[in-house]
C-alpha cells in the first residue's frame, strides 16, 4: 500500500532534478574559474556518494522511494530537503557565491 500521493515529486525525481542542477552549475564554474569547478566537483561527489549510499536511483523494492512508501512524513522531509539543495546550487550558479 503507498501513501504517497500521485502527485507528489518521488525521491528519485527530486534527486534527479538536484544532480541535473550540479551538472548545468558545474558547466557555469568552468568557465568563471578552476576553484569554482573544484568546489562544485567536491559537492556534487558527495551528493553522488549520498544516493548511491542510500539507493536513490535504484529501481525496485531497494529504491529509497519504495522503503519510504508508508513513511509518508519522511519522504516528504528528503523531498523537501532535496527541493531546497536544488534551490540553493541554482543560487550559487546564477548569483556566484559558491557555496554559501
Amino acid at each position: 500500500m503507498t501513501l504517497e500521493p500521485d502527485n507528489a515529486l518521488s525521491i528519485a525525481d527530486a534527486a534527479g532534478q538536484c544532480l541535473n542542477r550540479f551538472q548545468q552549475c558545474l558547466q557555469h564554474s568552468a568557465l568563471i574559474s578552476s576553484q569554482e569547478t573544484a568546489l562544485v566537483e567536491d559537492q556534487l561527489a558527495r551528493f553522488s556518494l549520498w544516493a548511491a549510499g542510500i539507493g536513490v536511483f535504484v529501481g525496485g523494492r531497494a529504491s529509497l522511494d519504495h522503503r519510504l512508501r508508508e513513511a509518508q512524513e519522511v519522504h516528504d522531509v528528503i523531498t523537501g530537503l532535496l527541493e531546497a539543495l536544488e534551490d540553493q546550487v541554482e543560487a550559487c550558479q546564477f548569483y556566484g557565491y559558491l557555496w554559501c
